[in-house]
């Protein structure tokens, strides 16, 4: 084990040392004809400098690999208790949900992957409570009229949608999710249109 790491210590050294050297010819190739590009090494600007051709002209084997962190489901309990936030069901959804992967004793979402399974169960899931939700739609959507019209139903897609994904919703969002409602408004109205922007939030990976 103390090899290991000593072997990865000096091989940050001499990344180090490599990327330096390999700057500062870049630096003397570009130095205009006359001129020590050395004279004010410890500048801020040739600090810039450096760093930024280190960057580029890094060996691969020095540059740290970044993995994207993947994506993780909230746990059953999670997902209950955020349900029962955002639409405050007058009954408990009974609904079948992936089970949750455990870390020890800690229900930790992030290892197994999305099987046809598990998408079919939120979408499910997704509809179950919607329609738990179909009553109480006056009180959820909460226009100022008991129509849901078109400028509310925007309203509700951008204050529902920040709520469940726990983020303000970009342009491309908003217009997404009233795009699938769009249609529905118009062949069988507003609460209906609301149902499927609901369904659309909880069965999203983001939420």
């Amino acid at each position: 084990m103390k090899i290991i790491i000593w072997i990865s210590i000096f091989t940050l050294l001499a990344c180090g040392k490599a990327e330096k050297r390999d700057a500062q010819a870049v630096s003397e190739s570009q130095s205009p004809a006359g001129t020590d590009p050395t004279d004010d090494d410890n500048s801020p600007e040739a600090d810039s400098f450096l760093s930024s051709n280190a960057i580029v002209n890094a060996d691969p084997k020095c540059v740290p690999e970044v993995r994207q962190p993947p994506l993780q489901r909230l746990t059953v309990l999670q997902y209950q208790n955020a349900v029962q936030e955002l639409l405050l069901l007058n009954a408990k959804p009974e609904i079948t949900l992936p089970s949750d992967d455990l870390v020890g004793p800690f229900a930790v979402n992030t290892k197994s992957l999305a099987s046809q399974v598990s998408v079919n169960q939120y979408e499910s899931a997704g509809e179950s409570i919607a329609a738990l939700a179909k009553p109480q739609m006056t009180s959820i959507v909460k226009c100022s009229g008991q129509t849901i019209t078109e400028a509310c139903l925007k309203t509700f897609v951008e204050t529902f949608g920040a709520k469940a994904l726990r983020r303000p919703l970009n342009e491309e969002e908003k217009a997404r999710y009233l795009a699938l409602a769009a249609p529905v408004l118009a062949a069988t109205g507003g609460i209906d249109a609301a149902l499927v922007v609901i369904r659309a939030f909880l069965t999203s990976p983001l939420f």
